[in-house]
């Protein structure tokens, strides 16, 4: 998979680089992927039971595929960076999604804004957890291959690239948030 993508990709920048290799680190673990896939999964089907439960509470009729659906597509949504968090896009994607399905508009916006406010409240007691534990816990990190990261790194191209004065990317971010929220509101 590595030669194949470096053929492929050549000189792409540095972070598609690193987006190989931690792909390629799964390279002959299949044990181990399958239970990064399937951990994954379970997260995934958690977190959209969520969702589940807040149109529930709102009575709604829906279809757990119906409601999963909608908070995959919310997700996918929320990765585009316009607001902080995905607050507002969220909201929005899940809004037009359950109205397509015949949801009244303002339930349709309260499901999505329910369900995330009980994911940061989930968010909050594993806070609790990492304040709870003693001074002394010291966590052991086992690496299986120590030279792997140094070596590819050094593979990597540096690039020097310009960065943009901190009022420009204001600006420019200024903008941006104002178009999106023009075309999503």
């Amino acid at each position: 998979f590595q030669s194949l993508s470096r053929r492929i990709l050549g000189g792409v920048p540095t972070k598609l680089q690193t987006l190989v290799d931690a792909v390629s680190a799964y390279h002959g673990k299949g044990f181990l992927l399958f239970q990064a896939i399937a951990l994954s999964t379970v997260i995934h089907v958690c977190h959209n039971l969520v969702y589940v439960c807040a149109a529930h509470a709102f009575g709604l009729d829906l279809r757990v595929g119906e409601v999963f659906f909608v908070t995959s597509v919310q997700i996918l949504a929320t990765m585009v960076p316009i607001t902080v968090n995905g607050v507002g896009v969220r909201e929005a994607t899940g809004a037009r999604l359950y109205s397509i399905v015949g949801v009244p508009a303002g339930i349709a916006l309260l499901v999505p804004f329910v369900g995330f406010v009980a994911e940061m409240v989930i968010s909050l007691l594993g806070g609790l957890f990492l304040l709870a534990r003693r001074s002394s816990y010291a966590p052991t990190i086992v690496v299986e291959d120590e030279g792997r990261e140094d070596a590819l790194l050094a593979e990597i191209e540096k690039l020097e690239v310009e960065l943009p004065r901190k009022s420009r990317g204001f600006v420019v971010g200024l903008h941006a948030g104002l178009v999106a929220g023009t075309i999503v509101g």
